[in-house]
């Protein structure tokens, strides 16, 4: 099984485990160790970001439950520009309002310092971020 491949399953198990979460819980506390799981994750395989950033705009097409939580958890620590720019172009073509107000809280974190950040535990005592 090559890197990409590997990446891709442990990538698809942890998004598999917080859509599965999320529609039962209530706040970004159940969800956040898998959050933290997925973010160190991709922090230490850059090797397969490639693979991994083009998941995660199928991701934000398809919004399934906790996709949310992903993309905010996870771009706010990377800030990929490829995710933005998805994000961007999609939230221009939404019909749905639910869908907007989704990619607006995905745009959010592109906007530092982001003031929401407190949600996630790992973010409440860390200085926020200006770059």
């Amino acid at each position: 099984m090559g890197g990409d491949e590997k990446a891709g399953l442990v990538v698809e198990s942890l998004l598999a485990r917080i859509a599965e979460l999320e529609p039962r819980t209530v706040g970004a506390e159940a969800l956040e160790p898998d959050l933290q799981a997925l973010a160190d994750y991709l922090a230490d395989h850059r090797e397969a970001w490639p693979a991994i950033k083009r998941r995660f705009v199928r991701l934000l097409r398809e919004y399934p439950p906790g996709t949310t939580d992903v993309m905010q958890f996870c771009m706010y620590r990377f800030q990929w520009p490829e995710i933005e720019q998805t994000a961007r172009q999609l939230l221009v073509e939404a019909t749905d309002h639910r869908l907007r107000r989704a990619y607006e809280a995905v745009l959010e974190v592109y906007t530092l310092p982001w003031e929401d950040r407190d949600i996630y535990r790992a973010y409440r005592a860390a200085e926020p971020r200006t770059s």
